[in-house]
């Protein structure tokens, strides 16, 4: 029995950069001694994809959230969707991508906007 589990806390194996590859990636990963990972919703329109995404995969497991340079397009109505998704979606283990970003962020996405 291995002593050290590795989840990977942040993946993007959804994107379609990872067609070509992504089910051999995916199937070598215990290989490597990842026992599960979270992919990690970027906007509000990639949350159910990647929900849908981690229902394929038992080692897989989602991050939902907003990234703060999309964050003008999370209403109150998004805003609740997601409380909604955390109190049904077994497989939602973490809120990701949200928050303050100042680094990529520049004038049309203000801290203040950010932080609200």
């Amino acid at each position: 029995m291995r002593e050290n589990r590795i989840i990977d806390t942040h993946v993007h194996y959804s994107l379609p950069c990872f067609n070509s590859i992504r089910e051999e990636l995916i199937t070598t990963l215990a290989d490597y001694g990842v026992d599960a990972f979270i992919e990690v919703a970027i906007g509000f329109s990639t949350n159910q994809r990647i929900l849908q995404f981690c229902e394929k995969y038992s080692m897989a497991y989602a991050a939902i959230g907003v990234h703060p340079k999309y964050i003008r397009a999370l209403d109150c109505e998004k805003f609740y969707q997601l409380e909604r998704l955390l109190d049904k979606e077994q497989k939602i283990v973490a809120i990701g991508e949200t928050g303050l970003d100042f680094s990529c962020c520049h004038e049309s996405e203000p801290k203040d906007l950010q932080k609200k």
